[in-house]
C-alpha cells in the first residue's frame, strides 16, 4: 500500500538547426531589451541551444509564462525535464483521457484535475475549471463524461498545461518557503510530490546526506526517477544516489537547463495571440 500510495502521489502531481530569419512579430516580450528570436522559413523558433520549437508551442508557453509572472526559460526547463517521464510511460493524453500521465509536463489525471480547479478560471477556462468537483474522498472528478474528456485531453495544451504548471510551482515553492530557504530542486520535489514529501526527503538530507536514496524510498525510488528524468545511478560519481547528491543533481540540472532555454525570454508573443480553447 506505501508503494501505491506514493507512486500515485508523484503520478498525481507531474508531467525541434540553423534559423533562417524571416520576420519579428509585434509582441509581449518577457525581456523587451533583449534582441527578439527570429523565425526560420517554417515558423520554427531556436530557443533551446540545439533545438527548434514550432512558434505557435513557443508562444504558448512564453504567453503562459506573462501571465504568471513566471521565467520562460524555468517552463522550458521543466518541460525537458518531464520528457523521460512521458515516453517511459508512453501515454498519450491528447487522445487518451485515461493517460496515466500528458502534455509537456507529465501531468497525471489527480494533480491536473486539482490545479485545474484552483487555477482554470484565472488561465481562461472556467468551464472546465467549474466542471471539476471534490468527492467525499477528497479526490477530485468530473462526472459529465463529454467535459471529462475535453479537460484530461487538455493536458496537452501547452499554454494551459504552463499556466496551471506556472501557479502549481509558485505554490511548491511558497509552501516551502514557510519552513526552509528551499532549493530549486528541492521545489522541484514539492511540485512533483507535494511539499510533505519534499520536506521529510530535505530533512533526511539535513540529517544524513549520505544516505541513499534507495535505502530511504526502496520502494519508490524508480518513481522517484521517473518523474525527475534522472537514471537508476548517479552517473558522475558512479554510484547509488544519496539524498544529497539526488537533491544537489536537480538543482545543477534545472539551473544548466533554465540555462540552456534563456532565449526563451526572448520569445515575441503576437500582441494578438489568444490561447486556443477545446472545442465545445
Amino acid at each position: 500500500m506505501k508503494r501505491s500510495l506514493l507512486f500515485v502521489s508523484f503520478i498525481a502531481f507531474i508531467a525541434l538547426g540553423a534559423s533562417v530569419p524571416a520576420h519579428f512579430a509585434g509582441a509581449r516580450q518577457a525581456a523587451p531589451l533583449l534582441p527578439p528570436l527570429v523565425s526560420d522559413a517554417e515558423g520554427r523558433l531556436k530557443v533551446g541551444r540545439n533545438e527548434l520549437f514550432s512558434s505557435d508551442y513557443a508562444f504558448a508557453i512564453a504567453a503562459a509564462a506573462g501571465a504568471t509572472d513566471t521565467d520562460p526559460a524555468l517552463l522550458f526547463a521543466l518541460v525537458s525535464r518531464s520528457r523521460f517521464a512521458v515516453n517511459t510511460f508512453g501515454a498519450n493524453a491528447g487522445r487518451d483521457p485515461d493517460a496515466p500521465v500528458g502534455g509537456p509536463y507529465a501531468y497525471g489525471s489527480a494533480h491536473w484535475l486539482h490545479d485545474l480547479a484552483v487555477y482554470g478560471k484565472e488561465a481562461g477556462y472556467p468551464e472546465l475549471a467549474t466542471a471539476v468537483k471534490r468527492l467525499p474522498s477528497g479526490a477530485f472528478a468530473i462526472a459529465d463524461p463529454v467535459l471529462r474528456f475535453r479537460a484530461m485531453t487538455e493536458r496537452t495544451n501547452p499554454y494551459l498545461s504552463s499556466f496551471l504548471a506556472a501557479k502549481a510551482w509558485q505554490r511548491a515553492r511558497i509552501e516551502l518557503e514557510l519552513r526552509r530557504a528551499p532549493s530549486d530542486g528541492l521545489i522541484m520535489i514539492a511540485f512533483l510530490g507535494g511539499t510533505q514529501f519534499a520536506e521529510t526527503l530535505a530533512k533526511r538530507d539535513d540529517k544524513d546526506r549520505a544516505e541513499l536514496l534507495e535505502k530511504a524510498y526502496p520502494a519508490n525510488r524508480d518513481v522517484l526517477l521517473i518523474m525527475t528524468g534522472l537514471p537508476a545511478r548517479n552517473t558522475r560519481m558512479d554510484t547509488e544516489w544519496t539524498i544529497g547528491d539526488f537533491i544537489d543533481e536537480i538543482n545543477d540540472l534545472l539551473r544548466t537547463k533554465i540555462s540552456d532555454y534563456s532565449a526563451a525570454r526572448r520569445i515575441n508573443v503576437p500582441n494578438d495571440y489568444r490561447p486556443k480553447k477545446p472545442i465545445s
